[in-house]
């Protein structure tokens, strides 16, 4: 359901800049992978935008995985996908 990610999309990416995760702010990976219900190695590699790190194929989150994600962060879906899926003008 969900469309693959370009390697220079991430669902999760840390700013640039900054090095700052906009969406969990002061959460660590292990809590936000706690709360969501997944590993920490599945959050680092949902923020490096891969599904597989050898493969250096790219992440295509299930439905249910970003839905855990966006209720662990206390965010819509729609924010948590925000610069990630492409707008339908």
């Amino acid at each position: 359901m969900t469309a693959s990610m370009s390697s220079s999309d991430t669902l999760l990416g840390t700013d640039p800049v900054t090095g700052a995760t906009p969406l969990y702010g002061a959460l660590l990976q292990e809590q936000l992978a706690e709360a969501a219900g997944m590993s920490k190695n599945h959050v680092q590699l949902l923020e490096s935008g891969l599904s597989d790190r050898k493969k250096q194929s790219p992440a295509n989150p299930t439905f249910g995985t970003l839905v855990a994600l966006s209720r662990a962060l206390g965010v819509d879906l729609p924010e948590l996908l925000r610069g990630v899926v492409p707008r339908a003008d």
